[in-house]
C-alpha cells in the first residue's frame, strides 16, 4: 500500500484514507482523509513553497494526531511545533466542508519575545 510506504513508522494505522485529490499551479496539494467517518481535506496556503518532504512531515502529524482536530470549532486555529521546520500554522474550517490549511510555517529564526523594552531574537 502507498501509504504504507508514506508512513512507514506510523504503527497505529487508523486513517481510513489519504489520498491526493489533485494538482494546482505550483505544486500546491490537497489530500483526502477521513477520522472517525468525518471527511477531512488537508490543503496548503498558495503562497507556501516548500518541499514534499515537508508536506509528507506535515501530513504524518495530522494522522498521527488526527483525532485531537475534532475538538476544534469553525474559524479555529492551532501551531504545530516541529524540531525542523518551525511552527506550522493551521486553520479549521467546517461549513460546507471540513478543511484543515496549513497557512504558514515560521522558522525557529523568525520567532521574537517581547521585553518590557524590546523585542529579542527568541532562543531556546
Amino acid at each position: 500500500m502507498i501509504l504504507d510506504k508514506l508512513f512507514p513508522r506510523i504503527e497505529n494505522k487508523n486513517y481510513d484514507s489519504l489520498i491526493l485529490l489533485f494538482k494546482r499551479e505550483k505544486g500546491e496539494r490537497m489530500y483526502r482523509f477521513s477520522m472517525d467517518g468525518q471527511q477531512w481535506i488537508l490543503r496548503f496556503s498558495q503562497h507556501l513553497e516548500i518541499e514534499d518532504e515537508e508536506k509528507e512531515s506535515i501530513i504524518r502529524s495530522v494522522i498521527i494526531g488526527g483525532a485531537k482536530l475534532k475538538g476544534f470549532s469553525h474559524g479555529d486555529s492551532f501551531l504545530l511545533y516541529d524540531k525542523v521546520m518551525g511552527v506550522i500554522i493551521f486553520r479549521i474550517e467546517k461549513v460546507p466542508s471540513c478543511i484543515l490549511t496549513v497557512s504558514t510555517i515560521v522558522p525557529k529564526e523568525k520567532w521574537y519575545i517581547k521585553n518590557d523594552s524590546s523585542i529579542d531574537p527568541y532562543r531556546a
